[in-house]
């Protein structure tokens, strides 16, 4: 009976974390891989690429809120 309850405890919190933490994690792996990518590459062309993209993604509006004229 208790090793039950635990079990859906568990289920619990490993679902919250995972809404909670997803985005951020998404991010953080997209970017990281990305980077590794790219410096393990000679050419400038995929550094200045990588710039842009992360720059762009720093200032996009994110929310999923539509903006309204």
């Amino acid at each position: 009976m208790v090793s039950i309850i635990l079990k859906s405890l568990l289920a619990v919190l490993t679902k919250m974390l995972v809404a909670t933490a997803s985005k951020d994690v998404i991010e953080w792996m997209l970017f990281h891989v990305i980077e590794l990518i790219v410096k393990s590459t000679k050419t400038p062309h995929d550094d200045a690429f990588y710039a842009k993209v992360k720059e762009a993604y720093a200032n996009a509006d994110i929310t999923g809120e539509q903006e309204t004229s």
